[in-house]
């Protein structure tokens, strides 16, 4: 089973991902900021196969340099809140802006980008 990281101040948007990836046979980690990130793995012990990361976080860049001298090879998706926010974010391999409506065509939009990013 695939494990997706999902780091993002918005805790609805988080969990519904999370949610989402769960059924479509992912183990979801939702977390609020990049300190509940790294403590949610260090105590879950776990790697990430893909992070999916909130830009306008304080040290979301360093969150996944750090992270990739740690573990195994990831994937990164950098969201973005507004096209208005989004910058070059250079760890990432894949860039999306949040999702407005949580309803099942954003949802196997999410599936399918996953699922693209993760092989």
């Amino acid at each position: 089973m695939k494990t997706v990281l999902i780091v993002d101040p918005d805790f609805g948007f988080a969990f519904w991902l999370g949610h989402t990836f769960d059924e479509a046979g992912c183990e979801a980690l939702p977390a609020r900021s990049v300190l509940d990130a790294v403590q949610l793995l260090e105590e879950l012990n776990v790697a990430v196969d893909l992070l999916l990361l909130n830009t306008a976080l304080p040290d979301a860049a360093s969150f996944v340099s750090d992270l990739r001298l740690r573990q195994r090879p990831f994937k990164v998706i950098a969201i973005h809140d507004r096209p208005e926010t989004s910058e070059l974010f250079v760890e990432a391999d894949a860039t999306r802006f949040k999702t407005e409506a949580v309803d099942e065509v954003a949802r196997q939009d999410w599936i399918q980008t996953v699922k693209a990013m993760l092989g």
